[in-house]
């Protein structure tokens, strides 16, 4: 990867160049992208955890939901209009 004034130039794995305005690395927590780019990231514990699980959508879930209790904290995030649930 080169920056050329607004541009970057990326060299794929397998050979081909191109030339774009935006270059995204969206690879996860243990980005190798980082590394190549030359920017170092630790995996420290910053109090918050998540945990994903894909379950049927109620009708009442249309948007993104927060619940927060004392304590914890949870959410809601549809994914998909056609999982539903037959009863609320």
């Amino acid at each position: 990867m080169d920056q050329e004034e607004e541009l970057v130039r990326v060299r794929f794995s397998d050979g081909t160049v191109r030339q774009v305005a935006l270059l995204v690395g969206a690879d996860g927590i243990r980005s190798s992208v980082l590394g190549l780019l030359g920017l170092a990231a630790s995996l420290d514990y910053h109090g918050q955890m998540v945990w994903r699980a894909l379950v049927p959508r109620p009708r009442w879930a249309t948007g993104v939901h927060q619940f927060a209790g004392e304590v914890n904290t949870a959410g809601l995030i549809p994914i998909s209009a056609a999982s539903t649930t037959e009863d609320d």
